[in-house]
């Protein structure tokens, strides 16, 4: 059946429509990935408060439970996300020398200082501080 001519082709419309559905596929492969879309997500909701896995999904019209899945298939999860994105502000307020360890911490979302102190070892092998001073 698919060899079969079709009897109402219209070559002029072929070759009108086939540019465009190419435009259209490049335009898909331009998409950013769902880890970076899911990155942005972090970023924009870290200025509020701690982001959450079901205010990310929301932010991208996903359920909670199909974001996971899609990362997951990508090879992220949402923690990891997370704390990459929370690493690189880090880093870049460290660098900064003008907010304390403190606010860096609150800002990032962390309870404690003590939480932040901890997860940026583990991130990095150093403290804070000692990054700060090489820096």
């Amino acid at each position: 059946m698919l060899a079969l001519p079709i009897p109402t082709a219209d070559p002029q419309l072929l070759a009108l429509l086939e540019p465009h559905a190419a435009a259209l596929l490049a335009r898909l492969n331009e998409l950013p990935a769902l880890a970076d879309r899911v990155r942005h997500e972090l970023l924009r909701l870290l200025v509020q408060s701690e982001p959450s896995l079901e205010a990310v999904a929301e932010a991208l019209s996903l359920s909670p439970r199909i974001l996971q899945g899609q990362l997951r298939q990508d090879g992220h999860t949402y923690q990891q996300l997370l704390d990459e994105v929370r690493r690189e502000l880090a880093e870049r307020h460290l660098g900064d020398h003008i907010p304390s360890i403190k606010d860096i911490a609150l800002l990032l979302g962390f309870a404690e200082p003590s939480v932040f102190i901890r997860a940026f070892r583990r991130w990095t092998g150093q403290t804070p501080g000692t990054f700060r001073r090489a820096s």
